[in-house]
């Protein structure tokens, strides 16, 4: 099974899970941000996806996201990539919760870059079913097309959670 596949056989199982599965929140984040690989390029980034918390401590968020080489969303250079990202919430100082997790790119488009990464983010709850987010992650992109895989990019992430449940 080849990784588009692959990618679109683990969000559907993941959505079905999250709609037979009672969770304890179950929320849907918009982000915007932007990925640098370090001594290439910048791009724009979105996303939207589902936030599936299976306890106080862990939430899986597989999701949808955008990137643009331009910041320009309407152009060709536009890439689609699916995501899963697992996170750990550690503690909470001053109603604001700390957490930290790995998240899984892979993108749509055929010999295009695959990645992983970490991230730390903050999540503070601003009404009963919304909370902002931001959060940074170190990744490894690994990409046919380039030379080397190393840990090469940075991705920082602003957004909004809008919760269904808690």
């Amino acid at each position: 099974m080849n990784m588009r596949k692959f990618s679109f056989v683990l969000l559907a199982t993941l959505f079905l899970t999250a709609a037979n599965v009672h969770a304890v929140g179950l929320g849907v984040p918009f982000g915007f941000g932007s990925s640098t690989i370090f001594n290439e390029s910048s791009t724009g980034s979105g996303s939207v996806g589902l936030r599936i918390h299976f306890s106080d401590m862990f939430a899986l968020q597989p999701a949808l996201a955008f990137h643009s080489e331009s910041g320009d969303f309407s152009n060709k250079e536009t890439t689609m990539m699916l995501s899963v990202a697992g996170f750990f919430y550690l503690l909470e100082t001053n109603d604001i919760r700390h957490y930290v997790g790995a998240n899984i790119n892979m993108s749509t488009a055929d010999n295009s870059p695959f990645g992983l990464s970490v991230v730390y983010g903050l999540q503070h709850q601003v009404l009963d079913a919304v909370d902002l987010f931001g959060q940074v992650g170190f990744g490894m992109l690994f990409d046919d097309n380039r030379s080397r895989n190393d840990f090469s990019t940075l991705n920082t992430q602003i957004g909004v959670i809008f919760y269904f449940s808690r």
